[in-house]
């Protein structure tokens, strides 16, 4: 989801081997601009919840350094977003391609889909909830072409904005003007495995119904 404004970085972050577990996908999305973006959203949650997110030895390492010397509780969230603001740019992208939070890490680099997943994957890693809300603009009212990270407060439950690809943003920060917004299902370190959105659930359900009705018909 493209972006114009973005954040300095400091280029690589971790001295690790290059290229562990990389997963970078170049998903092919519908013509629809909601089911595409629905679509981003699907397999974002996949890498976030995968080897490469909130899994990875290498997330957890990041997590734990970013709130080093922060008493447990008090301004995670605030370390957090403040890490990854300095240590990962903002670039573009050919096409829709999604990288994991593992190869953000690696490359120090990457669009607003990358910086939301990595914050995901690591605020996950310290036992917070998450979640995705994509917003579209005033030019483009259309499409959703832009995604930002909320996290949930643990003592007030309240969600907090996090976009980490605006310069003068800071936690707690929205974009203005949003024309239409949308939120996703919550996402926490108890809830990676490959459980299907709400709304895929609600689907098969609907197949289901569709056809007990048709054979109960047929037996008649």
């Amino acid at each position: 989801m493209p972006l114009r404004s973005q954040s300095a970085g400091t280029g690589l972050v971790l001295a690790q081997p290059r290229w562990q577990n990389p997963h970078v996908e170049s998903v092919d999305l519908p013509s629809n601009p909601d089911a595409a973006t629905y679509e981003t959203i699907r397999h974002m949650e996949r890498l976030v919840a995968g080897k490469g997110g909130v899994r990875s030895p290498m997330v957890r390492e990041y997590a734990v350094r970013a709130v080093q010397a922060v008493m447990r509780g008090q301004s995670e969230v605030d370390s957090v977003y403040n890490r990854v603001k300095t240590d990962i740019e903002f670039r573009g992208e050919f096409s829709e391609t999604l990288q994991s939070p593992e190869v953000t890490l690696q490359l120090g680099a990457g669009d607003c889909d990358d910086h939301v997943m990595l914050m995901s994957a690591v605020l996950m890693s310290l036992g917070f909830k998450t979640r995705f809300k994509t917003i579209s603009t005033p030019s483009d009212p259309a499409n959703y072409s832009h995604v930002y990270l909320e996290v949930q407060d643990r003592q007030t439950h309240e969600w907090i904005a996090l976009d980490s690809t605006v310069g003068q943003a800071y936690a707690g920060w929205e974009p203005p003007h949003a024309v239409r917004s949308k939120n996703y299902r919550t996402m926490s370190a108890d809830d990676t495995g490959d459980v299907p959105p709400l709304v895929e659930i609600l689907i098969g359900l609907g197949v289901a119904w569709a056809v007990q009705k048709f054979f109960s018909k047929g037996a008649r």
